[in-house]
């Protein structure tokens, strides 16, 4: 049950976003949602009255005299609170997309640096580097790596030789 009051809860709100200026009646409400009496009353209590004293989501005017039941033809229109409500949901569906699209660019993202490893690993199989400027050998035999200590030549910073005054 809570789960078909929290779609119908989107539904209502987001058509009632929809009419923006142009404002509905509670007859149209009803009509454009098939809802039962008890669903009904649930949507009138959230959307026209407020929860708990939150502010309403859609909040009268004024009254258009149409004929004798005048409590039926007043105009609502959405609330600050109904706007920043539905921009909420927009932002949190859009929100959820991007997560989603960007999980699978990470995964993505995984398998081809893993490949690259793979594909590292099988290719220096066998591989002889030598010859380099200050190191004497590296090589690299059956996996077994043999290396010599490379003498590069020592760098001092340049303050050491001309300190700062």
């Amino acid at each position: 049950m809570k789960k078909t009051n929290e779609s119908l809860y989107i539904k209502v709100l987001l058509w009632i976003y929809e009419k923006g200026s142009s404002g509905f009646t509670k007859d149209e409400l009803r009509e454009a949602f098939e809802v039962s009496d008890q669903e009904w009353s649930w949507v009138r209590w959230t959307f026209l009255n407020g929860l708990s004293g939150d502010s309403p989501l859609a909040w009268h005017i004024g009254a258009e005299f149409t004929g004798g039941d005048q409590t039926n033809h007043e105009k609502f229109y959405i609330t600050p609170a109904g706007s920043s409500t539905v921009l909420d949901y927009l932002e949190l569906s859009e929100a959820r997309k991007s997560s989603k699209e960007a999980r699978w660019w990470a995964i993505i993202a995984v398998f081809i640096s893993i490949l690259v490893g793979l594909v590292q690993i099988y290719g220096t199989q066998g591989v002889k580097v030598s010859n380099f400027p200050n190191t004497q050998q590296i090589e690299l035999k059956s996996g077994n790596l043999k290396t010599e200590v490379t003498n590069f030549p020592k760098i001092q910073p340049v303050w050491v030789n001309n300190p700062i005054k």
